[in-house]
């Protein structure tokens, strides 16, 4: 900002420079010149000061940013959340010996002779666009097993109900 004041300084004493010198040289020639080069210098003051405005704006708006800019948290070394932020960990589906909780109720199924698993999913009505919430059931063995608490997705429903057949109907997991 005091570059821009240097220079503006610099094109005022200029320009009164040159209707000095233009007012002893040619005196005629300074009365016909001397309103532009005021027109010229009121425009250099005119462009400072709107350069000046334009400066305090900025200032005032990079605080006025700051100070409603939400404030952020470390959570480990490189993730960082906005306070008031939910924050879902995905580490994945839970792995069975290898298997996701869908192929191997499917696998189960298969090696008992049973029909393979039948999976309902639907979005709760409610949940919003931005976080939504699905619910679901699953036949296995004849039996029909309903999810206790909401997922975030789909796949996420699907592996949670995967886990409750194997654990409700198999008694595969403690």
């Amino acid at each position: 900002m005091e570059d821009l004041t240097e220079q503006f300084q610099a094109a005022a004493v200029d320009l009164l420079q040159q209707d000095a010198i233009l007012e002893r040289a040619a005196p005629t020639y300074a009365q016909i010149e001397r309103p532009r080069l005021a027109a010229q210098l009121l425009l250099v003051v005119a462009v400072r000061d709107l350069t000046d405005q334009v400066g305090e704006l900025a200032n005032q708006l990079e605080e006025l940013l700051e100070r409603t800019r939400p404030k952020k948290q470390r959570v480990s070394e490189n993730v960082e959340i906005e306070e008031d932020e939910e924050v879902e960990l995905d580490l994945g589906p839970p792995v069975i010996g290898g298997n996701s909780p869908i192929s191997l109720l499917q696998e189960i199924c298969a090696k008992r002779g049973i029909d393979p698993p039948r999976y309902e999913i639907w979005r709760m009505k409610g949940s919003a666009d931005h976080m939504p919430k699905f619910n679901g059931d699953v036949m296995a063995d004849g039996r029909q097993v309903g999810l206790q608490a909401p997922e975030s997705s789909k796949q996420k429903a699907k592996e949670a109900l995967a886990l409750l057949a194997l654990k409700e109907v198999f008694g595969a997991i403690d």
